[in-house]
């Protein structure tokens, strides 16, 4: 015990050559417990601008998603529902479009919403776009669905779309559009211009939607409408806007 004590003794002499044996172990554990916190610190603060920068990039997609349903949706004219398919470049539907007509499909094998703008007639081209999409909800109906004589109604219109991340919803009145009045474009294709219409677009991932009947449609369909102000007139009403 007494030879230990000396040892240890012997150790704790201060030394002109430099440090103690003690000194150097109470450094080195200080050193030790402040790296540990030094890098939980960093790991708190990388995590933390990692949810900061997933939750920027889910708010810029959120924002621009809304800005173009409501961009191209809000003022549009001659709404309906057709078959996605029918809608590519190439297909009689697309063929027919004009310009400032859109459309909005839903491909549920990549989970991606996606706006169409036809810039020349008789031609598509995609205008944004917004991966992970779990699921979709749109629904029109004359503003006041509960009188029987829906004659000269505006439309509204309601959604909510689903992300891996977030999920945002909101609605408002189509101004442009006019249930059975003169000059009614609306719903030529999906059937009664007078009743409500569902699109429910869900991922393969998600269980999917094949639903192909009035008044709620699945996946394979697209939510289709003029883009200007000025009520829209088609030539044919086979072809809708």
């Amino acid at each position: 015990m007494m030879i230990c004590k000396s040892i240890f003794e012997k150790y704790k002499k201060r030394s002109k050559k430099g440090f103690t044996l003690v000194e150097m172990m109470v450094t080195i554990a200080i050193i030790a417990v402040a790296s540990g916190a030094t890098l939980s610190v960093f790991l708190m603060v990388h995590d933390i601008q990692r949810d900061a920068s997933e939750i920027t990039v889910q708010q810029y997609y959120t924002g621009q998603t809304e800005r173009m349903i409501r961009n191209e949706l809000q003022v549009s004219s001659g709404i309906d529902i057709k078959p996605a398919d029918q809608l590519a470049n190439g297909q009689p539907l697309a063929d027919s479009a004009v310009v400032s007509d859109g459309y909005v499909k839903y491909d549920s094998g990549t989970a991606r919403l996606t706006f169409y703008r036809c810039e020349t007639a008789g031609r598509y081209t995609e205008a944004f776009s917004v991966d992970n999409v779990s699921e979709v909800q749109i629904s029109v109906a004359p503003l006041n669905d509960t009188v029987s004589d829906k004659s000269g109604q505006n439309y509204k219109l309601f959604y909510e779309v689903t992300t891996a991340k977030y999920t945002y919803s909101g609605g408002f009145v189509l101004s442009n559009t006019e249930v059975l009045g003169r000059g009614d474009t609306c719903f030529q294709v999906a059937g009664s211009a007078s009743t409500a219409h569902t699109l429910l677009w869900r991922s393969d991932a998600n269980g999917g939607n094949t639903n192909n009947g009035s008044p709620n449609y699945g996946n394979s369909f697209a939510l289709t409408y003029h883009r200007d102000k000025v009520a829209y007139n088609p030539t044919s009403s086979t072809t809708g806007p």
